[in-house]
């Protein structure tokens, strides 16, 4: 939107994109919250969020890059994890997910606080 915006400029106006603004509906938020309280999710610890997926083969990491992140940083720092993948089979030729690569991960760091975090929607 903001790189639309400048579009305008060829009118002779300002551009003036809005601020982003991300809302996610509270119930979802309160639904996420029970469920991270549930699997003994650290309150005071930091969060690191990390995506998975990418649609470029060159821009993706293999999962086991992904678990030594995950294992160095827990134990260095104390952080636990909300891991976010695409989900589907790797297969899928209209839309490939990340489902077996995110299995593989969780495997390897079961004993570590990394919450599964599929992005459906």
């Amino acid at each position: 939107m903001e790189r639309t915006s400048y579009l305008l400029t060829a009118l002779t106006l300002e551009p003036k994109p809005p601020a982003l603004t991300l809302c996610s509906q509270p119930e979802l938020q309160n639904q996420f919250k029970q469920n991270l309280i549930q699997t003994l999710w650290y309150q005071d610890r930091p969060i690191i969020g990390l995506h998975i997926s990418a649609r470029k083969v060159d821009q993706r990491w293999p999962a086991e890059y992904f678990i030594e992140l995950i294992q160095l940083l827990s134990q260095q720092y104390s952080y636990q994890f909300m891991l976010f993948w695409s989900p589907g089979d790797e297969n899928n030729k209209h839309h490939p997910g990340d489902d077996q690569k995110a299995q593989q991960i969780m495997q390897a760091v079961a004993n570590l606080p990394v919450f599964p975090c599929p992005t459906q929607n």
